[in-house]
């Protein structure tokens, strides 16, 4: 997934849309959501101080979509993060991107 940047005390959300390989043809194809519940996780890089684990938006079930819209207090510090997305479904727990992290950063402003 890209990184996602965005300054100090900002709101500006998240949005991903989960993908896995598709055991067939061995291209990533959209996670279908239906019936589950998505968290968003997110870390500070420099100490792996927890900084977000809250529910997030489900957009488009059947098509991966998802959304998380940060608090100010969860941007008010800025720095590297890292993020990721927790899918509950049918009582198995499955972590987007699965190999690594989403990279955030959380740039100063001018206020």
């Amino acid at each position: 997934m890209a990184k996602f940047v965005t300054k100090r005390n900002d709101t500006k959300p998240i949005e991903a849309t989960l993908q896995r390989r598709d055991r067939t043809s061995g291209a990533f194809v959209p996670a279908d959501l239906t019936g589950g519940s998505v968290r968003f996780l997110m870390r500070r890089l420099i100490d792996d101080a927890a900084v977000v684990a809250a529910l997030a938006t489900i957009l488009d079930a059947p098509n991966g979509s998802v959304s998380y819209a940060f608090a100010p207090s969860e941007t008010a510090v800025a720095g590297e993060y890292r993020g990721e997305f927790e899918l509950t479904q049918g009582g198995v727990v499955e972590t987007f991107p699965a190999g690594s992290y989403i990279p955030i950063v959380i740039v100063e402003d001018l206020g």
